[in-house]
């Protein structure tokens, strides 16, 4: 038995089909919102992506007085979600467009009350994301040649072979087979630990009608170079072991 997953197009993380929203077909008939499918945005981000359309609407809203220091709280709340959507696009990821910047308001009065229950702490998970990201980013910058990084990353209309890169994933991506040395693991563990990363990025999505496993394959690229890598480092492991060397 598999857990069936989707990538989310926006934060790059497979997660089970569970942390995505149904949408029903609407019909008249006796069907009528029967579940077809689910959408390729994961809940978590659904939430950030409202209250960004939620800061948007009461920063702009003319008849909306809030004083300058709400609108300061607020205004950098709106920023530290920005920087996550640029930095989310960095990696190639597809988060939703920019708004137009809010405009100034120069009435003093009282703030609304907002809908969050913890700005500090939502805004702090925000800016976690973004430095994870922009790690990401410049990780990527050195693994791949530039064209071909301002080809898939710097564009955001083009076409991906990959979402984003885990840090599980990444860790192994910045390695040499000499680095891995001092890790002090046999060729066996590594392998060991490639049928996991396998495992955990390949996940099964369906099976066809001959029973063919249907993989998702938008990790496999770099996991075929850390396989790659796992099997450089097993040349060098028993050249160093042969006393004829």
């Amino acid at each position: 038995m598999f857990i069936l997953t989707r990538t989310c197009k926006q934060c790059g993380e497979t997660k089970p089909i569970e942390s995505y929203r149904p949408y029903y077909l609407v019909s008249a008939s006796a069907d009528a919102n029967k579940h077809i499918s689910r959408y390729r945005l994961c809940l978590d981000c659904e939430k950030v992506n409202s209250r960004y359309k939620y800061l948007n609407k009461i920063l702009n809203d003319v008849t909306m007085f809030i004083n300058s220091d709400r609108r300061a709280e607020l205004q950098s709340e709106l920023s530290a979600i920005e920087e996550l959507y640029d930095a989310q696009r960095s990696v190639g990821l597809a988060p939703p467009t920019p708004k137009p910047k809010p405009k100034p308001s120069n009435i003093d009065t009282t703030a609304p009350e907002s809908p969050a229950n913890n700005i500090e702490s939502f805004v702090d998970s925000i800016r976690r994301q973004t430095a994870s990201y922009k790690l990401q980013a410049f990780s990527l910058r050195n693994l791949l040649p530039s064209d071909q990084y301002n080809d898939q990353f710097s564009n955001p209309s083009a076409s991906l072979p990959l979402a984003a890169v885990p840090q599980e994933l990444m860790q192994w991506l910045t390695r040499t087979p000499t680095s891995i040395k001092s890790l002090n693991q046999s060729p066996d563990d590594l392998y060991v630990i490639y049928d996991a990363l396998d495992t955990k990025y390949r996940p099964i999505l369906s099976v066809d009608h001959t029973g063919l496993q249907i993989r998702d394959n938008t990790y496999k690229p770099l996991l075929e170079r850390i396989y790659k890598l796992f099997c450089e480092y097993e040349d060098i492991y028993y050249s160093d072991e042969d006393p004829a060397n």
